[in-house]
C-alpha cells in the first residue's frame, strides 16, 4: 500500500505548478495548525501502547470527520515509516511530512490539504496554496481543525492556549510562511539587512534548505503566543508584500542598468537547460533562478512562469530520484534532470 500511494504522486504537486497572487515573486503559502489531545503525554514522551492509542483514535477521527469531504475518495493515505529513504524525501521535499516522520499522512489529491498524525505533536494539520495567499491556507486548516475538535478533546490551558510539543508553538499553535525568489535582492546584496531588520518582529526570513544557489526564502513567524490567527496571517502577508515590493524595485533597478547583462545570462541559462545532457543539482538551481528571473523581468519570450517555477520543485534531488525509480533505465540522476529540463522547456511547453 505505502508504495503504490507514493507513486500515485505526480511528480510536481498541483500547488507548485498552479498561479496565484504575487507569483513572480510568491511561490507558495503555507498554513499549520498543531494540537494534542488533553490528557495524554506528548509523543515523545508516550508509550508505544499509548501513542498507538492515540495515533488510532485520529485516524477514526479523520476518517469520521472529513471523508468524504475534503478526502474523498482519490485522498492519499501514507504510512511513511513503511517506505525507503528516497520515498520518505521525497514526501519531505513537498511538505507532506516533517522530521521526525509522523505515523500516518493523509492529503488530498492536490496536496492542498494534509493531516500528519502522531510526529512531534499528535496532530497536525497543513494547508499549502500558490501565490501569496496565507488566509485561504488558513481558511483550508480551519475548516479540518473545527470539524476534528468535534470529537477530539484539544490540550488547552486558559493562559498559554493550545498546548505543544514546543515551546514557540504556545497560544495559537499556527505557523504560516511564504515561499519567495528574491534573486534581484540577492544580486543587490539587500537580504543581510532585509534579515536584521525583522529581528524583534517575530517573523524571520531562511533559505529554503533544498535549494542552494536558487535566491529562494522563506519568510515564517517565529512564535504563536501573544497574538490570534488573524493578526499573524495579516503579518506576513504585510512583510511578503513588502519583499515583493522590494524586489520588484530592485529587479526594475537592474534590468535599467544591467538589462544587456541580465538578459544575456538568462537566456544562456535557458540554453543550457534545453540542451544539456547531464545536469548537477547546484548548477541547475543557480541556471533555474538566473532563467526565471529572466522571465519575470520580461528579457526572455516564450517561456511561462508556471512552467520555470516547476522546474525549481523537479530539481530536488528526491524528486529527480523518483523520476528515476519510475522510468527504471538505470540513467545517472543528472543524465535524468537534464532530460526532464529538455521535455518541460521543449516548444509544447512555451506560451
Amino acid at each position: 500500500m505505502p508504495k503504490s500511494e507514493v507513486v500515485r504522486l505526480p511528480l510536481v504537486p498541483a500547488w507548485a505548478c498552479g498561479s496565484g497572487p504575487e507569483r513572480d515573486v510568491v511561490l507558495a503559502s503555507r498554513a499549520r495548525l498543531s494540537r494534542n489531545l488533553a490528557g495524554m503525554p506528548f509523543p515523545h514522551g508516550a508509550s508505544d501502547p499509548e501513542r498507538r492509542a492515540v495515533d488510532q483514535q485520529i485516524l477514526a477521527a479523520v476518517r469520521d470527520e472529513l471523508s468524504p469531504k475534503p478526502f474523498g475518495p482519490r485522498a492519499l493515505d501514507i504510512a511513511p515509516d513503511r517506505l525507503d529513504e528516497a520515498d520518505r524525501g521525497f514526501l519531505a521535499e513537498r511538505s507532506l511530512v516533517d522530521d521526525p516522520l509522523p505515523w500516518r499522512v493523509i492529503a488530498t489529491d492536490d496536496e492542498r490539504l494534509a493531516v500528519q498524525i502522531g510526529a512531534v505533536d499528535h496532530l497536525r494539520i497543513v494547508g499549502i496554496v500558490p501565490g501569496l495567499a496565507p488566509l485561504v491556507g488558513l481558511e483550508l486548516i480551519r475548516d479540518a481543525d473545527k470539524a476534528l475538535e468535534r470529537c477530539l478533546n484539544y490540550a488547552v490551558a486558559m493562559d498559554w492556549g493550545y498546548l505543544s510539543t514546543e515551546i514557540t508553538n504556545l497560544g495559537t499553535a499556527l505557523r504560516v510562511s511564504t515561499l519567495v525568489h528574491l534573486p534581484a535582492l540577492e544580486m543587490l546584496d539587500q537580504i543581510g539587512p532585509i534579515r536584521d531588520s525583522m529581528e524583534n518582529s517575530g517573523y524571520e526570513l531562511v533559505p529554503f534548505a533544498s535549494a542552494m544557489h536558487a535566491a529562494l526564502y522563506l519568510l515564517q513567524n517565529r512564535r504563536t503566543l501573544g497574538s490570534d490567527e488573524a493578526a499573524i496571517v495579516a503579518k506576513l502577508e504585510e512583510y511578503t508584500a513588502t519583499l515583493v515590493h522590494y524586489e520588484r524595485g530592485a529587479r526594475q533597478e537592474l534590468v535599467a542598468a544591467r538589462g544587456d547583462q541580465i538578459s544575456d545570462s538568462a537566456n544562456r541559462a535557458l540554453g543550457v537547460l534545453r540542451f544539456a545532457r547531464c545536469l548537477p543539482a547546484a548548477e541547475a538551481w543557480a541556471l533555474i533562478s538566473s532563467l526565471r528571473f529572466g522571465v519575470v523581468a520580461e528579457v526572455v519570450p516564450g517561456v511561462s512562469v508556471e512552467t520555470v517555477t516547476t522546474l525549481l520543485f523537479i530539481n530536488q534531488d528526491n524528486h529527480v530520484a523518483q523520476r528515476r525509480v519510475r522510468e527504471g533505465n538505470g540513467e545517472d540522476g543528472g543524465m535524468v534532470r537534464a532530460r526532464i529540463f529538455r521535455e518541460m522547456l521543449g516548444a509544447g511547453q512555451t506560451e
